[in-house]
């Protein structure tokens, strides 16, 4: 949320417990940047919650790949080089189509912004290696 307060697109992190900051220096700082951020959702910003590498957008474009290839065993001859060709064009296809019908699922499908979000606390803690970070 500190990235998305200032400009940027907030991290792939589940609704339930906001998640971890690690490079907000000043507390103040960060309740002033969750309570922007938190703002900004809820007002119809919601393009904000996407990220380009959400598991969504992979699991779309492994379901492409594979739909695709089983596609063109299935209508192409079942000569070698055919087939190559076919996959070939399959994998180049949905390496081309996955992002954009991946962003669509993740915005139709996946992601729901829920507006009774609140922060409840903003706590000092440690994580597993021991460094500084601020939970939410």
């Amino acid at each position: 949320m500190y990235e998305l307060a200032r400009g940027g697109r907030p991290s792939p992190l589940g609704w339930d417990k906001v998640g971890y900051f690690f490079s907000c220096k000043c507390l103040s700082d960060l309740r002033r940047a969750v309570t922007l951020a938190q703002h900004r959702l809820t007002s119809g910003e919601w393009d904000l919650a996407l990220h380009p590498r959400c598991g969504t957008n992979a699991s779309v474009a492994v379901l492409l790949t594979a739909g695709l290839a089983v596609s063109s065993y299935l209508l192409l001859k079942r000569g070698l080089i055919e087939q190559l060709i076919g996959l070939g064009l399959a994998v180049a296809t949905a390496a081309e189509l996955a992002p954009d019908i991946g962003t669509l699922a993740q915005r139709y499908l996946t992601t729901a912004i829920p507006f009774n979000l609140a922060i409840q606390n903003i706590t000092v803690t440690r994580d597993v290696w021991g460094r500084e970070a601020y939970e939410c």
